[in-house]
């Protein structure tokens, strides 16, 4: 599962993933098969998540790291002694965000 196909696609070829099949779970919410007012038309899983799950969206305000091109950039350019921390910490908000979609949406 991806959200959104450009930067999570590039990771999983870098990881060697490049037969893997992805399901792009943005396309749900860009095309309007589930929609709630509290979207407001932004539908980046760091937007949507805190109707899902609050307390998500409450623990990506507490990153260093708080979206794909933050994760992106610091990928390139940040070198800090919490470096890899701050990315770890990210990948697994990430995940868990889109685990909880999956699971509200099965």
């Amino acid at each position: 599962m991806v959200y959104h196909n450009g930067f999570e696609t590039g990771a999983g070829r870098k990881l060697g993933m490049q037969d893997a099949k992805l399901v792009n779970l943005r396309k749900l919410f860009d095309n309007l098969h589930y929609y709630d007012a509290s979207f407001r038309n932004d539908f980046t899983l760091q937007s949507i998540i805190g109707h899902f799950d609050p307390d998500l969206k409450a623990r990506l305000e507490g990153l260093h790291v708080k979206d794909d091109n933050e994760a992106q950039l610091a990928l390139r350019y940040e070198q800090t002694e919490t470096f890899d921390a701050d990315l770890e910490a990210y990948s697994r908000w990430w995940i868990d965000a889109v685990h909880k979609i999956v699971q509200a949406l099965a």
